[in-house]
């Protein structure tokens, strides 16, 4: 009886080491992201930004109106559900940012954790294999005619490729960021460099197959110690970004693109996060729709 006894203690032990370990939470790489999981607070994601930013116009039966401060997710969804709406462009751009934040939270609470990951963000060369249409196209883009043009320049440069084919250089920052030098061009007051910026989030299990996803955020930017910033239409300059899901069904797989960042909840929320950002095209679940 002490031999089974001994034997089944043994045998305890060696399934205990060898059976997936599931873990108590997605696997994040940015902090700020992590916060994003534990709570909807603003302020907890934000603490630099002052609380009068987020606020929505109110309007009241007797035809005037208020502006009213949220500071969660769950203050800025019922002030939406009672009509209240950005009213100067800087109210707009924020209920449409904290939406999309929200939106990425919902799908961060839904992430089941992952019992196997094939992405090796210790490698030297990990982002290499990431398609290079998730690029975003630059900032400053107004209206059609300059549309279509930044459209046109951007499949010159992503289309068929891999980001580790067209980055001329690259370097790591904090954490596992990596930021790369798309091109140069030499203008009137100096140099303006064409950088792209690649920062992974979080790896969960988006689909349920046990094997973890990994979240990117890519921001294409332009830096210049001599120029004043425009965009490259004329107009004022801003950075642009993105938000991917990636998948990797093996080690030696490649890396396609899963989802924007709304894949884990429903179509209609991802049609209208894709509508709200202005987006023609978005990534869901594996397969590209059309917004139009």
């Amino acid at each position: 009886m002490k031999m089974y006894a001994t034997l089944i203690a043994v045998l305890a032990i060696f399934l205990s080491g060898t059976g997936p370990v599931q873990a108590e939470e997605p696997k994040f790489f940015s902090e700020r992201y992590r916060k994003m999981y534990l709570s909807d607070k603003l302020a907890e994601w934000f603490p630099e930004n002052p609380p009068d930013l987020y606020t929505l116009y109110c309007e009241k039966k007797d035809g005037e109106g208020v502006r009213v401060e949220y500071d969660s997710c769950k203050a800025l969804r019922s002030l939406q559900k009672k009509g209240c709406y950005g009213l100067t462009t800087l109210e707009i751009k924020m209920e449409l940012w904290m939406s999309d934040l929200c939106d990425f939270r919902s799908e961060l609470l839904m992430l089941r954790p992952a019992s196997s990951s094939f992405f090796d963000l210790d490698s030297e060369d990990w982002w290499r294999e990431i398609p290079a249409e998730l690029i975003p196209l630059h900032g400053g883009v107004y209206n059609d005619e300059l549309w279509d043009m930044a459209v046109k320049e951007h499949r010159r440069l992503t289309e068929g490729k891999r980001i580790g084919d067209i980055l001329a250089s690259f370097q790591r920052k904090e954490g596992k960021v990596i930021e790369g030098l798309v091109g140069q061009t030499k203008e009137d007051c100096g140099l303006v460099f064409d950088k792209v910026r690649i920062e992974p989030l979080v790896t969960g299990d988006v689909d349920g197959d046990g094997a973890g996803e990994l979240s990117l955020k890519i921001v294409r930017l332009r830096s210049s110690s001599e120029c004043e910033l425009r965009s490259l239409y004329g107009s004022m300059y801003t950075p642009a970004s993105a938000t991917y899901w990636i998948k990797k069904t093996s080690k030696q797989g490649r890396m396609e693109v899963y989802g924007n960042i709304w894949s884990v909840l429903s179509f209609k929320k991802a049609y209208r996060g894709a509508k709200d950002l202005g987006l023609e095209e978005f990534w869901w679940r594996g397969k590209l729709y059309n917004t139009k």
